[in-house]
């Protein structure tokens, strides 16, 4: 397989994509088979691209720093492997044979031969309805995240606070951040707050302000309404403060206005509120029924996004990954899920990855596995139909719950289910 290898002249990092069969465009914009996202001095669509006999043909398409070789501005070029690079952008590219044996590179190989692959689909009615900013790195192929997505796109247009439920790590501030892109205040601030982090005794004046004077040695403040006005203001871990704090806020939300203390009138609040918490237990359930929900799915539950997110985090330090490495990071739960992935990861590279390859062992020694435990084939074959039955019974028939305590993922339970015959 042939694979075209970008090194951008500025961080002298190399990025992969695997060549298409066909016709494929490259520029720096996502609607393209093969982006470079990394490199502004590439135009929107650059080049068109095509395999050739046993090299890659590139040919400009009106780009605006167009194809450099040697220096000289060229319309079109056949590179093969071992040919010198030519010059894209601030990136210099060239041809190279790509292995395809145990390795899942940690480069994009395959997506570019996939043009869906490089794009976030969703299930709509309208194809014509315009793609949702703010996806950049986002990874959903699972049906999960992709109905999650078709959420953030609805609500996105409505002003009807949202909440995001979902545990630790899911990324619920990504989220919020698609909703506040292709909102009605996406030109205004974004202002992110843990409220863990504010005590019980200041939290009114966090969030609605205090007029200078309420007390001795008190200044003004706005509070976080007012410096988000125009914008977003993304309330994290919202079920950390007490409910009738919660109440205050749901009147604010209600009434559309705030009043902070010593404050004589009330201040219009024209911003959009997104809360987060993975504790909906602790809401309050008039807090609940007056927001639109989103329910992040944890990434035990969603194993098709796994592996693009392993690409995606690996990406930028060169270091490939072996499939049984893969294989092992699929059997574990993630408590702390995307977060919880992404520091093993960047910890693997950190140890190990001045080989260019993280192996199934590596995985292992920071996930406190034994070695020969860590594929999938090896677990699943020693799994007994007693063994998956006394699972499912002791969690009451849920799968997802029986996974985790095999230490496995849904999709694997699942093969082991039909395998058994226990449905």
């Amino acid at each position: 397989m042939l694979s075209l290898v970008f090194r951008h002249t500025r961080t002298n990092v190399s990025h992969h994509r695997g060549v298409p069969e066909g016709e494929a465009f490259l520029g720096r914009t996502e609607d393209n088979e093969i982006a470079l996202s990394f490199d502004e001095n590439v135009s929107r669509r650059h080049a068109k691209v095509t395999r050739s006999g046993r090299g890659v043909r590139i040919e400009d398409v009106g780009s605006k720093n167009g194809i450099l070789q040697g220096g000289v501005r060229v319309a079109s070029v056949v590179l093969q492997p071992g040919d010198a690079p030519v010059q894209i952008g601030a990136t210099f590219v060239t041809v190279a044979e790509a292995d395809t044996g145990d390795l899942l590179a940690a480069f994009p190989v395959e997506r570019a031969g996939n043009p869906e692959r490089t794009k976030v689909t969703l299930p709509v009615e309208h194809d014509r309805e315009p793609l949702l900013r703010g996806l950049q790195g986002v990874v959903a192929r699972s049906p999960q995240m992709r109905w999650v997505l078709q959420q953030a796109r609805a609500f996105a247009r409505l002003p009807k606070p949202v909440l995001l439920l979902g545990e630790t790590g899911t990324g619920k501030e990504v989220v919020a951040r698609i909703l506040h892109e292709n909102g009605a205040t996406a030109a205004g601030p974004f202002l992110a707050v843990n409220c863990a982090t504010l005590t019980r005794e200041l939290i009114a004046s966090e969030l609605f302000g205090i007029e200078e004077g309420v007390a001795t040695g008190v200044r003004a403040r706005r509070g976080l309404f007012a410096e988000a006005e125009g914008g977003t203001l993304f309330l994290d871990e919202i079920g950390d403060i007490d409910v009738d704090m919660q109440g205050t806020l749901l009147r604010a939300l209600q009434e559309q206005e705030t009043r902070g203390a010593g404050m004589r009138r009330a201040r219009p609040a024209r911003l959009r509120v997104i809360l987060a918490t993975n504790r909906k237990e602790r809401l309050r359930l008039d807090l609940v029924k007056r927001c639109s929900c989103i329910e992040i799915p944890p990434l035990r539950e969603r194993p098709e996004d796994l592996k693009e997110l392993t690409r995606q985090f690996l990406e930028r330090s060169a270091v490939a990954i072996s499939r049984s490495a893969v294989a092992l990071l699929e059997a574990q739960p993630w408590p702390g899920n995307v977060r919880e992935l992404r520091g093993v990861l960047e910890d693997a590279v950190a140890l190990f990855g001045e080989g260019g390859m993280l192996h199934a062992g590596h995985v292992a020694l920071l996930l406190g596995t034994a070695a020969e435990e860590v594929t999938l084939r090896d677990r699943h074959a020693s799994l007994t139909r007693e063994a998956v039955a006394h699972a499912l019974r002791e969690h009451g028939g849920n799968k997802s719950a029986a996974a985790r305590s095999l230490r496995m993922s849904r999709s694997g339970i699942r093969k082991a289910v039909e395998r058994f015959g226990l449905d």
